[in-house]
């Protein structure tokens, strides 16, 4: 297989949505990417357990990229000992697929932080690091992350993104709206087949 840019967006997708879907295109074009890989978290270390199955978040990533080209799912996470650290994720993708060379999609603010995570030094070797810059963004960028830039280890990309997450999704569809107009179609469609979300009787 020939070496391909590839870009890696995590998230719990507990539900994917549009918006999920909407930065992963932007990104794509802005660094050039060949393909975007969307990474579905076990246990992520800061965030509360996934409400839906890691099976119904794996179903719902299908469902969402049906119609979508350049855009696929990798579950190793899931595979991999909780909780699910970046590190561990990108060494074991850099050791299945080390033709590849492999991207990591975060906001800025993680970007920031990235001298806190864990083994964060070990995660800049397994990947580069794509920064994503919201509209009107311009905080200060610490000389240790600038000096990460210059080096282009990572690289900063403007987005336009769309304005909600999957909490307020999941808060909407508890309140009984199930034509959410940040899920497609089939999404929708398998969370009310499911009951996935709503509050209990």
């Amino acid at each position: 297989m020939s070496a391909l840019r590839i870009g890696l967006l995590g998230g719990t997708f507990d539900p994917v949505h549009l918006g999920h879907i909407h930065i992963a295109k932007q990104v794509s074009r802005a660094a050039q990417l060949d393909e975007v890989w969307l990474l579905p978290n076990k246990v992520p270390p800061h965030k509360p357990v996934p409400i839906a199955t890691s099976e119904q978040r794996l179903r719902m990533l299908e469902l969402a990229l049906e119609q979508q080209t350049r855009l696929s799912i990798c579950d190793i996470e899931l595979s991999l000992p909780s909780p699910s650290y970046t590190v561990n994720t990108l060494e074991a993708l850099s050791q299945t697929h080390p033709e590849h060379e492999f991207h990591f999609i975060i906001g800025m603010d993680s970007v920031l932080s990235l001298p806190s995570w864990c083994r964060w030094q070990d995660v800049v070797k397994f990947a580069k690091i794509i920064g994503c810059a919201r509209p009107g963004w311009h905080d200060p960028i610490p000389a240790e992350i600038q000096h990460l830039v210059d080096n282009q280890v990572v690289q900063i990309v403007d987005i336009d993104p769309i304005e909600m997450s999957s909490s307020q999704v999941r808060k909407m569809l508890a309140n009984g709206d199930n034509t959410c107009q940040q899920l497609s179609p089939t999404v929708a469609n398998y969370i009310k087949q499911h009951q996935l979300y709503r509050n209990p009787a």
